[in-house]
C-alpha cells in the first residue's frame, strides 16, 4: 500500500479512537447523571413524605454534582462534534488519495493498461496473422482459378465481364473487424443477458404492484358502495 495511504489511515484510526473514547465518556456520564437523578428523586420523597432535613442537604449537593455533570456532558458533547469533523476530514483525505492512487483491487495503473493492451494485441496478432495467411492463400487461389475461369470462357467464345471473379475471395479488414467486433459481443453477452434479465424483472414487478393497487383501489371502491348501500336502506 502507498506511505501516504498508511499515513492517512494511521490518521483516521487515531481519530475513531479519540471520538470512540469522547463517545465512551459521555456515556458514563450520562450514567452518573441517571444515577445522581434518581437519588434526587429519593430526597424529594423523604423531603416530601417525612420532612427529612438531612435529604434537604444532601439534596443541595446532589443538585450541584447534577449541574457539574450536565456541565461536563456539555463539553464532552462539544469534543465529540470536533472530533467527529476530525474523524470525517480523515476519512475524505483518506478517500482522496485512495482515488488519486488508484487504490482498489482490480484497478490497473496506466503501465498495467498498456501492458494489458500490448498482450492482447501479440496473443490476437499471433491467431489473426496465421489466419491472414490461409486467407491470403485463398485469395491468391481465386486469382488462379478466376484466371482459368477467364481462359476457359474465352475458349469456348464466351463473353467475360470485367468484374468476373470465381472461388470466394474474402476481404481479410472485413474479417479483422468482424473478429473483434465478436470476440468482444461473446464477452459482453452475458452481462448484457443479466441486464436484460434483471430491467424486465423490474419491469414484471412495476407491473405487479400497478395491478395489486388497482385491486385495492377497486375494493375500496366496491366498499365505499357497499356502505353507501348500507346507509341508504338504513335511512
Amino acid at each position: 500500500m502507498n506511505e501516504t495511504i498508511n499515513t492517512l489511515q494511521a490518521d483516521l484510526n487515531q481519530a475513531e479512537e479519540s471520538l470512540a473514547s469522547i463517545t465512551e465518556a459521555i456515556d458514563a456520564k450520562t450514567k452518573e447523571l441517571a444515577t445522581e437523578q434518581a437519588e434526587v428523586q429519593r430526597l424529594d420523597s423523604l423531603i416530601l413524605l417525612k420532612g427529612d432535613k438531612q435529604a434537604m442537604v444532601d439534596l443541595v449537593a446532589v443538585r450541584a454534582t447534577i449541574n457539574g455533570i450536565n456541565e461536563h456532558i456539555q463539553e464532552l458533547t462539544r469534543a465529540q462534534s470536533a472530533a467527529s469533523a476530525r474523524r470525517d476530514e480523515a476519512e475524505a483525505e483518506l478517500l482522496q488519495a485512495r482515488i488519486e492512487h488508484g487504490e482498489v483491487e482490480g484497478h490497473l495503473t496506466p503501465e498495467e493498461l498498456a501492458k494489458t493492451a500490448t498482450e492482447l494485441q501479440v496473443k490476437l496478432d499471433k491467431i489473426t496473422h496465421a489466419a491472414f495467411k490461409k486467407l491470403e492463400a485463398h485469395n491468391n487461389a481465386c486469382t488462379v482459378l478466376t484466371n482459368l475461369s477467364k481462359r476457359a470462357k474465352k475458349l469456348r467464345g464466351e463473353e467475360v465481364r470485367w468484374d468476373h471473379e470465381v472461388g470466394g475471395r474474402v476481404s481479410l479488414s472485413t474479417i479483422s473487424d468482424n473478429t473483434i467486433a465478436n470476440s468482444l459481443g461473446r464477452y459482453e453477452a452475458p452481462r448484457l443477458a443479466k441486464a436484460h434479465e434483471a430491467k424486465l424483472k423490474a419491469i414484471r414487478e412495476a407491473a405487479d404492484i400497478q395491478r395489486e393497487a388497482a385491486d385495492i383501489q377497486r375494493e375500496a371502491v366496491e366498499m365505499s358502495g357497499f356502505m353507501l348501500e348500507r346507509s341508504v336502506r338504513a335511512s
